[in-house]
C-alpha cells in the first residue's frame, strides 16, 4: 500500500499540498488563538468570573474542534476524489468535491470514531486501537452513499482480519504528526516555543507534512481492501460461463415439404 500511496502523491503532490495549506492554515490559526485566549481565562481565580470562563473556554473549543473537523472531513473529500481520478479515470474538482460532500453525515462519523477510540483508549489503551484500527475506514467507505450505520459497519466488515495491517499502516502517521507538532511549539524545532506563532506553525507544519499522507493512506487501504473482500467473494461463489450466457434460441425444424 505504501508503493500506491507515494505514487499517487507523487503524482498529485501540489494539488494535495495546496488543499492541505487551505485547509490546515486556517485551522491551525483558529486553534492557536483558542490556546491563545485560553491561558489568561485559566488563570483567573476570581468565583465572579467563573461562569464566564467556563463558557469562553467551552465556546472556543467548540469552534476550534468544528472547523478542525470540517477541515478533515472536506480534505478527506479532496484526496478521496483525487484518488478515483487516478484509479477510475473519473476526474472533479475541488468545487465539486465541496458542493457534494455530505458533511453531516461525515460529522457524525468522525464524532462516532472520536467518541469510540477515546473510551477504548481509557480502557487500557489497546480497545482504542483495535477500534481504530476497525472504524478508520468509515470515512472513506462513505462515499459509498451508505448511512451512518451503513458506513462503520461496512469500515468493521473490511478489516476484519486486517486490523494490525491498518493500525501498522495509520498509527505511525499520527505518532509523526504528534512529535512534529510538539517538536515546533516547544521550540525543539525554529526555536519558535509555545507561542502564538508555535501553536499556530506546530499545527500547520504538522498537518501539511502529514496529513496527505494519512488521507491517502485512509482511502487506498479502503480501496485496497475492497477490492480484495470481492476478490474473495468471486472465488468463493464462482459463477459457471454457462449460467451467465443468455440461452440461446431454439431452431425451428424444417417444415416437411408437400
Amino acid at each position: 500500500m505504501w508503493r500506491e500511496i507515494a505514487r499517487i502523491y507523487r503524482r498529485r503532490q501540489a494539488l494535495l499540498i495546496g488543499a492541505a495549506a487551505l485547509v490546515f492554515v486556517p485551522v491551525g490559526l483558529i486553534g492557536a488563538l483558542d490556546h491563545t485566549v485560553q491561558r489568561p481565562l485559566q488563570n483567573i481565580d476570581s468565583d465572579d468570573f467563573a461562569v464566564l470562563q467556563l463558557l469562553a473556554i467551552t465556546g472556543l473549543a467548540a469552534v476550534d474542534a468544528a472547523v478542525a473537523t470540517l477541515g478533515n472531513i472536506f480534505y478527506g473529500g479532496v484526496i478521496a476524489a483525487v484518488v478515483v481520478a487516478i484509479r477510475e479515470g473519473r476526474d472533479h474538482s475541488l468545487a465539486h468535491v465541496a458542493r457534494t460532500l455530505p458533511y453531516w453525515r461525515l460529522l457524525v462519523i468522525d464524532v462516532v470514531i472520536t467518541l469510540a477510540v477515546a473510551v477504548g483508549l481509557v480502557l487500557l489503551i489497546v480497545p482504542g486501537l483495535f477500534l481504530l484500527a476497525r472504524l478508520v475506514l468509515a470515512p472513506a467507505v462513505e462515499k459509498e452513499g451508505l448511512t451512518v450505520r451503513g458506513a462503520l459497519r461496512r469500515s468493521w466488515r473490511l478489516t476484519r482480519g486486517h486490523a494490525l495491517r491498518v493500525l501498522a499502516l495509520v498509527l505511525p502517521i499520527m505518532v509523526v504528526q504528534g512529535l512534529l507538532s510538539g517538536a515546533i511549539q516547544s521550540g525543539s524545532i525554529l526555536s519558535i516555543g509555545d507561542t502564538f506563532l508555535g501553536d499556530w506553525l506546530g499545527s500547520t507544519l504538522s498537518n501539511l507534512i502529514t496529513a496527505p499522507f494519512f488521507a491517502l493512506a485512509i482511502v487506498v487501504c479502503f480501496h485496497e481492501l475492497r477490492d480484495l473482500g470481492a476478490q474473495r467473494a468471486a472465488r468463493a461463489d464462482p459463477q459457471p460461463a454457462a449460467a451467465q450466457a443468455e440461452p440461446a434460441t431454439p431452431r425451428r425444424a424444417p417444415r416437411p415439404g408437400p
